[in-house]
């Protein structure tokens, strides 16, 4: 048993030194990396028009609350990661989610919806965008206003035509401000 013990010993210790040494040389090769990394340039004039578009689209579609508008502004193949849910993997599936948040939005008033996207770059047939989005709401039961924050990320790809649609989105509630002191 003792001599067991000693083997599992001699290769737990075996295999930490492994990673000591992955780790040393993947610090050692980092600033290298870092070096010869450039991001990529913000989209070229139309590129961003066309980003923009799909915003202001984004928009509308959803201060009116309009599924059908919603539905054109994604590509057939978009992923949605929305907060403490599994993903909602294509079109259809996208779909029935916004169909069962409806019924919960019947008796809401969309009073504001604004992006700030703090980031756009372009990567070929691709885009991705982070930002904020900040939303006033007021339900018809108790008529109080509710504004909140969400940070968020998504892939853009461009179509054939040259318009862009949502590829990849995830969002989650963004903290209130703590007040400084």
């Amino acid at each position: 048993m003792e001599k067991t013990l000693f083997l599992g010993a001699r290769r737990a210790a075996g295999f930490a030194l492994l990673l000591v040494f992955l780790a040393a040389g993947m610090l050692l090769a980092a600033p290298q990396r870092r070096e010869q990394r450039r991001p990529p340039p913000p989209p070229s004039d139309a590129d961003r028009q066309a980003i923009e578009n799909l915003h202001q689209r984004d928009i509308q579609a959803t201060m009116a609350y309009d599924i059908n508008a919603l539905v054109e502004l994604w590509d057939d193949d978009i992923v949605s990661l929305p907060p403490g849910m599994p993903p909602i993997i294509g079109k259809n599936a996208n779909i029935d989610f916004l169909k069962q948040s409806q019924k919960a939005m019947a008796n809401v008033e969309i009073l504001g919806y604004a992006q700030d996207w703090r980031e756009v770059r372009q990567v070929g047939e691709y885009a991705f965008e982070w930002g904020i989005i900040h939303s006033r709401m007021r339900s018809a039961a108790d008529q109080k206003d509710v504004e909140q924050d969400f940070k968020v990320m998504r892939v853009l790809k461009r179509q054939p035509e040259g318009t862009w649609k949502v590829y990849r989105t995830i969002w989650n509630d963004m903290p209130a401000e703590k007040p400084k002191e």
